[in-house]
């Protein structure tokens, strides 16, 4: 049975899995619950998040987003943040994601090297994305929905130069407009399958690497709290505004 097929058996029967209504490669959902409906933390265009930078060397960055709105361009300091480590005017060992334009982007600082996405992730649907960059190769890739969609090759430094890291903007620019939840900052590059394998399935917060865990579901309060063991809260700026909707994932 095709991928098409196992979305529209379970629709006719009315039990359709968490994830098959979205566009992603994930093949079969059949022992998956319905997605919930949950909170999720809304960035107005004013409003980001701050705690401390955890990764530096290896690491993994990914979330959901839902958002119609486009960034700037052409660089990714123009663009929307998403999580930023990002040290303005001076290129040094830094590193950022953001939407530039409709698309999704990594860059690596010192000099700067961006990864771009090659699908629109301003669908105002729920879109996954993902980046990866290994120290020892300088290797940094773009997921999107769990697809490797795009590379490129940075330095090999340890990028520590920002001691914070952003979600959503950072101080006076850089504004993200939409929805965003379940952030997962990783020590370690994670693969495609792994990344593709958790998808639509939260975290226990406990999982070896996982050193920010933000699933922005509070519902109120100024706080994203961290899930993982770092306890690395993250302070939220501006108005912080936490929407009841469909979420793409389950517990």
């Amino acid at each position: 049975m095709i991928r098409a097929d196992l979305a529209l058996f379970a629709v006719a029967l009315g039990t359709a899995a968490c994830g098959t209504q979205f566009a992603d490669p994930i093949a079969d959902h059949q022992g998956d619950a319905a997605c919930p409906t949950g909170h999720a933390l809304q960035f107005d265009g004013t409003s980001y998040g701050t705690m401390t930078r955890l990764i530096q060397d290896d690491f993994t960055i990914e979330c959901w987003i839902k958002t119609s709105t486009m960034g700037k361009g052409p660089a990714f300091s123009d663009g929307n943040a998403i999580a930023f480590a990002d040290v303005e005017t001076v290129q040094v060992n830094d590193f950022a994601t953001s939407i530039v334009y409709d698309k999704f982007v990594v860059s690596i600082g010192g000099p700067d090297t961006a990864a771009t996405s090659t699908s629109s992730v301003t669908t105002d649907q729920w879109v996954h994305v993902a980046a990866t960059r290994a120290r020892g190769t300088g290797v940094a890739l773009v997921f999107i929905n769990g697809v490797l969609e795009a590379s490129t090759a940075g330095n090999k430094n340890s990028l520590g130069e920002s001691p914070d890291l952003s979600l959503g903007g950072r101080s006076g620019r850089n504004f993200y407009t939409g929805l965003m939840s379940e952030v997962r900052l990783w020590r370690t590059v994670r693969t495609e399958h792994e990344i593709m394998a958790n998808l639509h399935h939260r975290m226990n917060g406990s999982e070896a690497g996982l050193v920010g865990y933000y699933r922005l579901d509070e519902s109120s309060d100024t706080i994203a709290h961290d899930a993982s063991p770092s306890g690395n809260d993250a302070t939220l700026t501006g108005p912080a505004r936490w929407i009841s909707t469909t979420l793409p994932f389950c517990d």
